[in-house]
C-alpha cells in the first residue's frame, strides 16, 4: 500500500469511526431528559460534522499543506467535544453514561494523531515550514512601520 492509499485508509477508519460514535451518542443520550448543553449534545455534534465530510472529501496528495491543517485541527474538535460533554454529564447529573463514548474518542484522537503523523512522513514537510509560513503570513499583516511607539494606550499612558 502506497503512503497515499494509507493516508486515506487512516483518514477513512477516523471519518467512520468518528460517524459511528456521533450516532451512538445520538442514541443513547436521552436528550429530553438532560439540562443544559449535554441536552444537546447530539444536535451540536452533527452540526460539526460537517468537518467530516470535508475530511472525507479531503485529497492529501493536491491540497494545500495549509488546508490540509486547518482540516485535520477542525476535525480533532469532535473527539475532544465528545470527552467534554461526557465530562459535563458526570459533573452535572453523577452520570458515568458516556464512558464508553469517551473512552471510543479517546481511540479516535490516537487514530487522528496518527494521521497527522503519517501525512508529516509521507510530505516530508517539517512542521516548523508551516509555523514559518504563517509567521511570514503575519509579518504581511501586521506592518510595523504602521505603530508608533510613541502612541498612548487607551487608559492614556504613553508606551
Amino acid at each position: 500500500m502506497s503512503d497515499l492509499e494509507q493516508l486515506h485508509a487512516t483518514r477513512d477508519a477516523f471519518v467512520e469511526g468518528m460517524r459511528a460514535l456521533i450516532e451512538r451518542v445520538e442514541e443513547d443520550t436521552p436528550e429530553a431528559e438532560l439540562r443544559g448543553i449535554v441536552g444537546r449534545a447530539g444536535q451540536v455534534l452533527r452540526g460539526a460534522a460537517v468537518h467530516l465530510d470535508t475530511l472525507a472529501d479531503l485529497d492529501f496528495s493536491s491540497a494545500d499543506p495549509d488546508e490540509i491543517l486547518r482540516v485535520l485541527s477542525r476535525a480533532q474538535h469532535l473527539p475532544r467535544m465528545v470527552l467534554a460533554f461526557g465530562q459535563v454529564l458526570h459533573h452535572e447529573e453523577k452520570s458515568t453514561a458516556w464512558v464508553p463514548a469517551q473512552l471510543e474518542a479517546i481511540e479516535l484522537i490516537s487514530q487522528l494523531s496518527t494521521l497527522v503523523q503519517e501525512w508529516l512522513a509521507s510530505s516530508a514537510l517539517d512542521p516548523r515550514q508551516l509555523l514559518g509560513e504563517l509567521d511570514e503570513e503575519f509579518d504581511e499583516e501586521f506592518d510595523e512601520d504602521e505603530f508608533d511607539e510613541d502612541d498612548e494606550l487607551e487608559g492614556g499612558e504613553a508606551t
